[in-house]
């Protein structure tokens, strides 16, 4: 697993994380209930970190895979 680690990176995608929260909360809650928010949030963050992962696992196989 650290491996797949990178203050840069994480840094990034937590800052993103809390942005799209403080965003998207604000400017959902009252259209569409605080029920749906907190689901579509949750979903929106799993596809942030997802992203973060699925990268950080391409480019540490790709690093890998040139040194040799």
């Amino acid at each position: 697993m650290s491996k797949y680690v990178s203050k840069f990176w994480i840094t990034f995608t937590l800052i993103l994380s809390i942005v799209f929260i403080a965003l998207f909360v604000p400017l959902t809650v009252e259209s569409i209930g605080i029920v749906k928010t907190v689901v579509y949030t949750l979903i929106a963050l799993l596809v942030i970190w997802g992203v973060y992962f699925i990268r950080a696992y391409i480019f540490s196989n790709y690093d890998s895979t040139h040194k040799k």
